[in-house]
């Protein structure tokens, strides 16, 4: 079926329509917005001058059975066939309105019915068969209440079948705007492979040429410019257009010499670069714009554009606004000639290409912008309108593919030094990570981009441009959220980087990087995400109010059995769980520097204090959280009772290990900061958790041992109640060394030691007679224990350095190697050796002083 000139014009006349319902939600919202304002402002008269509750209950009954007439009119009026799409959206307007009123009555009501009912719960259970009766005071209370319960529950009832209704109605709604977008796009327009097709466009576009070239001389010559204004009017609206495009001249000029870009600056910091970016959207984006809305406005004010010239001038204004509006936000980001100004993440030949594509995309829009404006209201036949939908899909789908198939836009300054490396025959680097714009997903999404392009002239063909022109306009709208996406992706980098003190703008987490910076990108990454694709939900049919209804619907409350959930409390439960344990840190961090660190307590003692601070602000952040997001611990503690054996079995390590650390705590066998040594393990103990104890070695590695093990297993702690300790240094002497010289020596090297405590005195004790020294025992004790290792090196130094310098050797093992059979050796080796008894052999391995006690036997 072909689209005549009548179905166009009643297409046109429900697309105001729309508009217009749009502004009367628009007034609606406002005087929303003004009813509120009101009630806030009045509200406690308001409160004071209520009617009883007989009377709001007689209200509630009476809105109840209104909204269900209306609902009633609602599903009569959508039995009706071929209702158009501003029937529809009345109609979802009008549903929605009362959804709205509903929900907000249905607290109400639900709150009265918890209160009657927490009444009841507080005359406790009524008595069972066999039990004493209850007093008739009570008896009678409790069926009073309940008879005041059953009032509120059938509303209750009520309105969440009208919730349902209004549910279903606007489902239906639903689908029947699907229904007409799909009667709208399916549409078969005239065939454009029939040559009559174009040349009833030709005459149609030489006949519309000629009524838009005629209307500025119609509008002039009309009498209603001589009766509103004389000719000098237009020469002072071109004189003040002049006036104004020469002081704009002036500003942009004297704003981007203060502000903007300068080639000589080879490192801007970010600041900087957002003032020149600012400064080129205001010079060469928002000046222009303003310079062409002055004589429009002009015009405007004394109503003297109508008729077709009125379409014409407004179609002129707009095109040129989105022109200069695309060109300028493409050279404020994109900086093509100086990348050390740019804002964007892209190379520098990429940044070229990508500012080219935006300016022949904005020429494209704009012209585009002037066409639909200008030509539009003039009604052209089908025939025209269809050949300029097939000639515009097609640009269309040509800057698409400009966009989408060119892979030198899609490069990073990473990307082109490694092409520029590997044209010059340098290494080119570690290969870089498909992040980005080097990720499969985008390049997934360019081939569907790109195949849709390609795919709308071909629909366009086929008979169905209203379908093609659909798919065109949203590819192209959306191609620009996702450029204005990526653009402010770079910009949300640098400013990350800069509120977290970054210098640089890494493309993702690296090694050094700050967590801070890491979470920022990703959060604001993350809100851009979003606003890109609410964004984008309109473009594709979908509609912002229903999106945002069904969001609040959640946010407001959500019903799962008997109970009702909001996810607002939850979320503000969440926050206000985030907020307190912030709070318990900076309290501890607090009390740990400024109050506990300058008594000087031990050590252990403030972390024990700082860890049960830490445990009690978690606890009790936890239950004020709970309790905001309005869960009821009875329902949890029903079913922590019935999981309460595989709780037991599959946490008991876990609380064993948390009993434990609470008696770490408590009893403090162990504290931060003590030397210990655990099984195989020694070190210091840096950290008392709730799980495990961490000790780190004095080869800087963390052993992480749970306290169920620091329990029940065997500690040793070398600083568990003083830090003193002693230490024993064995030493060797020859035989035959002045035994009272060796300990005044010790003991010099001992006094003369800073870590030596005075009292209790070093001592010297003879240990042993050894094989081939006398073994002396240097003791002493250390004011710190955990110099110990330190002290023990420095003194062996001093003992070395001492008996050097007072002539004492310490001796070391020596073994003779007595061979009875030299002829054999002498045979080995070639030589000629004396012959010994057959009864010769080989002595064992015994040191000197035991063959010295023999005699000379054996010696060399």
């Amino acid at each position: 079926m072909h689209l005549d000139a009548a179905g166009r014009t009643a297409y046109y006349h429900s697309v105001q329509a729309e508009n217009s319902q749009e502004m009367a939600q628009m007034r609606r919202l406002l005087l929303i917005l003004a009813t509120l304002a009101a009630v806030l402002a009045f509200g406690p008269a308001a409160v004071a001058q209520t009617a009883p509750e007989e009377a709001a209950a007689e209200s509630i009954d009476d809105r109840i059975a209104r909204w269900t007439r209306v609902l009633d009119r609602v599903s009569g009026q959508l039995g009706d066939e071929d209702l158009p799409p501003a029937a529809l959206n009345q109609l979802e307007s009008t549903v929605k309105q009362v959804l709205g009123q509903k929900t907000k009555l249905r607290a109400q009501v639900d709150k009265r019915v918890a209160e009657v009912r927490a009444l009841i719960e507080a005359l406790g259970p009524p008595p069972e068969a066999g039990d004493l009766p209850e007093s008739e005071e009570i008896a009678s209370e409790r069926h009073a209440l309940k008879e005041r319960l059953a009032v509120p529950e059938s509303r209750l009832k009520r309105l969440d079948l009208l919730i349902q209704r209004s549910d279903l109605l606007l489902n239906e709604i639903a689908i029947a705007e699907r229904g007409v977008l799909e009667d709208t796009l399916l549409v078969r327009t005239p065939s454009l492979l029939s040559a009559k097709t174009w040349t009833e466009a030709g005459a149609e576009f030489s006949k519309i040429v000629n009524r838009v070239a005629a209307a500025p001389e119609r509008w002039y010559k009309s009498p209603e410019i001589t009766e509103r204004v004389g000719t000098g009017y237009f020469g002072g609206v071109l004189v003040a257009t002049l006036a104004a495009a020469g002081l704009g001249w002036l500003v942009r000029r004297r704003l981007l010499r203060i502000f903007g870009r300068d080639p000589d600056v080879r490192e801007p910091s970010f600041r900087m670069r957002v003032l020149a970016a600012l400064s080129d959207a205001i010079g060469y984006a928002l000046i222009p714009a303003l310079i062409v809305l002055i004589p429009y406005g002009a015009l405007m004010s004394r109503g003297l554009l109508f008729r077709g010239f009125g379409d014409l001038v407004l179609g002129i204004v707009t095109a040129v606004v989105v022109f200069f509006a695309i060109t300028g936000l493409s050279r404020t980001m994109l900086s093509p000639r100086m990348p050390q100004w740019r804002l964007a993440p892209f190379g520098d030949r990429a940044a070229r290409l990508a500012h080219r594509r935006f300016v022949l995309f904005g020429a494209f829009v704009s012209v585009d912008t002037l066409v639909i404006l200008a030509v539009w209201n003039l009604k052209p036949e089908p025939a025209l309108i269809t050949s300029y939908t097939f000639i515009a899909d097609s640009f269309n789908s040509l800057i698409i593919l400009l966009l989408a198939v060119d892979n030198r836009l899609w490069r990073t300054p990473e990307d082109e030094a490694r092409i520029a490396a590997a044209r010059a025959g340098e290494p080119p680097g570690p290969p870089l990570e498909h992040t980005g714009l080097r990720s499969r997903w985008w390049l997934v999404l360019r081939v569907v981009f790109s195949l849709l392009a390609v795919s709308c002239p071909i629909i366009a063909l086929a008979g169905y441009g209203e379908l093609a022109t659909f798919i065109s306009v949203r590819l192209i709208a959306t191609v620009g959220v996702v450029a204005i996406a990526l653009i402010l992706h770079g910009f949300a980098r640098d400013l990350a980087a800069v509120l977290t003190g970054e210098e640089g703008r890494p493309e993702g987490p690296r090694e050094g990087t700050s967590a801070i910076y890491v979470w920022s990108v990703l959060l604001l990454d993350t809100g851009l995400f979003f606003a890109a694709i609410f964004a984008m939900v309109p473009l594709w049919g979908g509609q912002w109010d229903s999106i945002f209804d069904r969001i609040a619907r959640v946010f407001s409350g959500f019903r799962i059995g008997d109970r009702v959930f909001s996810l607002t409390d939850l979320l503000l439960g969440i926050a206000l769980f985030i907020v307190l344990v912030v709070l318990v840190r900076f309290l501890q961090r607090f009390l740990d520097e400024r109050l506990l660190k300058p008594t000087r307590l031990d050590v252990g003692i403030r972390h024990a204090l700082r860890a049960g601070i830490g445990y009690v602000g978690v606890i009790l952040a936890a239950l004020l959280a709970i309790h905001t997001a309005g869960i009821d611990l009875s329902a949890l503690a029903l079913i922590a009772g019935a999981l309460s054996v595989g709780i037991g079995f599959g946490l008991q390590g876990v609380v064993n290990n948390f009993v434990s650390g609470l008696i770490l705590l408590a009893e403090r066998p162990i504290k931060v900061g003590d030397w210990v040594v655990v099984g195989q393990h020694e070190g210091f103990v840096k950290r008392i958790s709730v799980r495990s104890t961490e000790i780190e070695t004095f080869s800087r590695a963390s052993v992480i041992i749970p306290n169920a093990d620091m329990v029940s297993q065997a500690v040793t702690n070398w600083m568990h109640k003083d830090v003193s300790g002693r230490v024993e240094i064995q030493v060797g002497v020859a035989y035959g060394t002045d035994e009272n010289l060796v300990r005044d020596v010790l003991l010099k090297c001992a006094t003369e030691n800073e870590e030596v405590k005075k009292w209790p005195e070093p001592s010297v004790l003879l240990s042993d007679f050894g094989d081939n020294a006398v073994i002396f025992e240097l003791r002493c004790h250390l004011k710190k224990i955990d110099k110990m290792i330190k002290t023990r090196s420095d003194m062996r130094f001093a003992i070395y350095r001492a008996f050097r310098e007072a002539g004492i050797t310490i001796p070391f093992p020596q073994r003779d190697l007595h061979v009875k059979d030299v002829g054999a050796l002498a045979g080995l080796s070639g030589g000629q050796a004396e012959p010994r008894p057959a009864s010769a052999r080989v002595e064992s391995w015994r040191p000197r002083a035991a063959r010295g006690a023999r005699g000379s036997d054996g010696d060399d």
